[in-house]
């Protein structure tokens, strides 16, 4: 299990992140669908739905850091949290003009 640090631990707080929760991921009818679904199939099935980024959150500028990670066999989670780390200072730094 991966544990993340608190966005407060990383010098951020919600207010200064550019981007919302877009609300509820399920309509009240996926919903109930999904859960209808999950109870139908057979012990050892996951059921999942793939969702895009912008499903679960807006954005009124386009600097959001994206980090493109290559698919790979295993993966280190302390790197990946250096990589978040790092998107997120170059984000708050300002651009030299």
């Amino acid at each position: 299990m991966v544990q993340q640090r608190p966005l407060r631990s990383r010098g951020l707080t919600p207010r200064l992140l550019p981007y919302r929760n877009r609300g509820p991921l399920l309509s009240r009818g996926e919903l109930f669908f999904y859960l209808a679904l999950r109870r139908a199939v057979a012990g050892g099935v996951i059921i999942t739905f793939k969702v895009r980024l912008a499903d679960l959150v807006t954005c009124n500028d386009a600097g959001i850091p994206l980090l493109r990670v290559r698919a790979a066999g295993r993966y280190d989670s302390r790197e990946l949290a250096a990589m978040i780390d790092e998107a997120i200072v170059k984000r708050r730094l300002p651009s030299r003009s």
